[in-house]
């Protein structure tokens, strides 16, 4: 009788330790996607808010002097700030990603000035048309070429 108890008792340890080995490959699946899912969802804000910036940016400077667009952005959490930046004809958003960091950038037909915030979140940038350039920023009142 107590051959049978004993056998019972190491048969369902034997179980249990398979669902907890199984339970523990989910987890470890589970959580490898969600990072990767994250990730893809940093880059993507990233790519969106450098994108529809310099599409304002080409679309001032064609309508000339003067001319101003109001844009929502998202700056990613994740946002690598030294790499944050408006350049020439670029505008670039550094996300840190497993293994490193990823520069996204887009590129304007229009010469750009400017700063964009380097801290997480959704902001309004102003993209306005100058003689020779195209400002960028939270406040392009005293910006120039």
């Amino acid at each position: 009788m107590r051959a049978r108890k004993a056998q019972a008792a190491v048969e369902l340890l034997i179980i249990l330790a398979i669902a907890m080995t199984l339970l523990g490959a989910v987890i470890v699946t589970g959580s490898r996607q969600l990072a990767h899912g994250q990730t893809m969802l940093r880059l993507s804000q990233a790519r969106s808010a450098a994108n529809d910036i310099t599409h304002a940016a080409d679309v001032v400077y064609k309508e000339g002097e003067g001319s101003v667009r109001k844009v929502r952005i998202t700056i990613p959490d994740g946002v690598a700030p030294e790499r944050v930046f408006v350049d020439g004809q670029f505008v670039n958003i550094g996300v840190y990603v497993e293994g490193g960091e990823s520069d996204i950038n887009a590129m304007s037909v229009a010469k750009l000035n400017g700063a964009l915030p380097a801290d997480p979140g959704s902001y309004w940038v102003y993209v306005g048309a100058r003689e020779g350039c195209v400002v960028v920023g939270p406040d392009i009142s005293g910006l120039g070429c």
